[in-house]
């Protein structure tokens, strides 16, 4: 408290600008390689691979720095039916959280308190200045014949001066923008995971395979098909993201669906009925029903029921 009341500092900032790249850019390719068998068979494979900077806004700010998103599929298609695996592959590259990475380089050029050297530290030096001078102000109010209250209202009409004076004595040794020693200093915390610095790794993973087989060429009163897929996730931010004492975090997940439709009425009239049932290890398992009719009043124009 400061006469009473308390007074609000805190460890010297430093401007976003010179902590981050405001610049976003994006680079992406993709390719696909087909593959026509006979008798209405096509392989393919194909792959997405991104990369870009960016800066995201969320319960702080970040840096997105050199991240990378790729998506690699394989895939086989008939007529009836098709067959597909991909796979999501994340990379953080170096990404890092404003915040966090500013608050470990000022403790990193200066401690805000070392038990070991409290002299040596950012608030006691701060706040030796700042009352050492209060008491001066006080004192020499007092000396030359003034009131306790009078001495008070010096003070306090000094306190700002009083704080400069003090952030100046404390910020003695802290790095300059752009200098050799600031940008060494930055990234080395910039690149030391969290917590001790503010680097967020990401690698985590998706993997899905799915199939469906229509059996439209083997039953002729209504369309009928079938399918089912499986998936994996795995987050994996070895701790910087995510809570994972036991190492990345493996979720599995499956489903099966099957629907039934039938024309009626010279194709003026389309009822369908379906379900599907998803299990995730996490959860119980659910089956959706679904019931649903079209109806054609015209051209182009219908209505729909479900």
């Amino acid at each position: 408290p400061f006469m009473g009341s308390p007074y609000m500092t805190s460890r010297t900032g430093y401007k976003e600008e010179n902590l981050i790249d405001p610049k976003t850019s994006n680079l992406k390719f993709n390719g696909a390689v087909h593959y026509k068998f006979s008798g209405n068979l096509e392989a393919i494979a194909a792959g997405h691979w991104g990369k870009g900077n960016t800066v995201f806004t969320g319960n702080g700010r970040y840096g997105f720095k050199d991240i990378r998103v790729s998506q690699y599929k394989v895939e086989l298609r008939n007529k009836n039916w098709f067959l597909r695996s991909y796979t999501t592959q994340e990379d953080g590259g170096e990404a890092y959280s404003l915040g966090i990475t500013a608050q470990r380089f000022n403790e990193g050029w200066k401690r805000s308190y070392n038990p070991a050297n409290p002299s040596g530290s950012w608030y006691p030096q701060y706040g030796a200045v700042f009352a050492g001078g209060a008491v001066q102000i006080y004192n020499s109010v007092v000396g030359g014949g003034g009131t306790p209250a009078q001495a008070q209202a010096a003070v306090i009409a000094a306190a700002p001066q009083l704080h400069a004076s003090g952030r100046g004595f404390a910020d003695q040794g802290r790095p300059t923008e752009g200098s050799p020693q600031f940008n060494q200093l930055f990234d080395a915390v910039r690149k030391t995971p969290i917590p001790a610095g503010g680097l967020f790794k990401e690698t985590s993973q998706m993997w899905l395979s799915e199939g469906q087989y229509s059996f439209k060429d083997k039953i002729k009163f209504a369309d009928l098909i079938v399918g089912g897929n499986i998936k994996k996730y795995i987050l994996d931010s070895d701790n910087t993201l995510f809570y994972e004492p036991d190492g990345p975090i493996k979720i599995n997940e499956w489903g099966a669906y099957t629907q039934l439709s039938k024309k009626l009425f010279e194709d003026k009239l389309t009822v369908t009925a379906g379900g599907r049932y998803d299990k995730n290890e996490n959860f119980e398992g659910k089956f959706t029903p679904r019931f649903t009719a079209l109806i054609n009043v015209a051209k182009n124009n219908n209505i729909r029921l479900s």
